[in-house]
């Protein structure tokens, strides 16, 4: 008979934590949400590429809640999906790529037309309150997905992760222009090299979560005992947190 694999806690403490999860992921949608948007609108005032790219990342962070939330949403009998894990893992892996090229094309486009960013007091405050709120989302998703085993979870970590280094690059950008007018393009620069990192680990999750799909399809067509090792490889990948 097969033995059955045990998880890292309870399964109350993990029915617990799988709430929690649900109320971070709505906190996410809400504070981010609207953090995002002002930041949007301000960061086009201002030809802020730092901003700009933080509240993408912001929106995209909403987006990628949006789908640990259907990761988790339901009974117990999902709370260890591999099925859904796979399928939020490589959804989450195409919006990093595709929300990393906006960045890039944008920054790129004040880079070639020598824009400068206009300081703003506003900027500086917004960015201050995303840097506290994503390292506060940071802390406590890396604690949900260590002991839930939630490959989502942990990319949705990452993303606030990035949120909280483009919040520090904006505040960055801001100050070094205040004192040094002449370095002009370091905020469209700061922009480029986070929207870099973003789309580097988009590839990369893409393409382990479709090794790891394809792994899936090929595990049913062999014996049962070689399927259910594979099948047992599959389910809990290593948590990149």
């Amino acid at each position: 008979s097969l033995v059955k694999r045990s998880h890292k806690v309870s399964p109350e403490k993990a029915q617990l934590l799988r709430k929690v999860t649900l109320g971070v992921s709505f906190a996410t949608v809400g504070i981010l949400g609207i953090l995002g948007i002002t930041t949007l609108v301000v960061g086009i005032q201002t030809s802020s590429s730092a901003a700009f790219a933080f509240s993408l990342d912001a929106l995209l962070d909403c987006i990628s809640s949006l789908v640990v939330i259907w990761r988790f949403w339901g009974t117990g009998k999902s709370l260890y999906s591999a099925n859904r894990e796979r399928i939020a893992a490589i959804f989450l892996g195409i919006l990093f790529v595709l929300s990393s090229l906006l960045i890039i094309l944008f920054a790129l486009g004040d880079l070639l037309g020598q824009e400068s960013i206009r300081p703003s007091p506003l900027i500086l405050i917004l960015s201050i309150a995303n840097l506290v709120m994503c390292l506060g989302f940071v802390i406590v998703k890396s604690y949900l997905a260590f002991n839930l085993e939630s490959i989502s979870i942990a990319t949705d970590a990452v993303n606030s992760g990035i949120g909280a280094v483009l919040a520090i690059s904006t505040i960055i950008g801001d100050v070094v222009y205040e004192r040094h007018p002449d370095i002009w393009y370091i905020d469209s620069v700061l922009g480029c090299i986070c929207a870099v990192v973003l789309l580097a680990y988009g590839v990369w999750w893409v393409s382990i979560s479709g090794h790891l799909f394809c792994q899936c399809h090929k595990c049913l067509g062999q014996s049962p005992r070689i399927r259910d090792r594979m099948q047992s490889n599959i389910n809990h990948p290593p948590v990149p947190v």
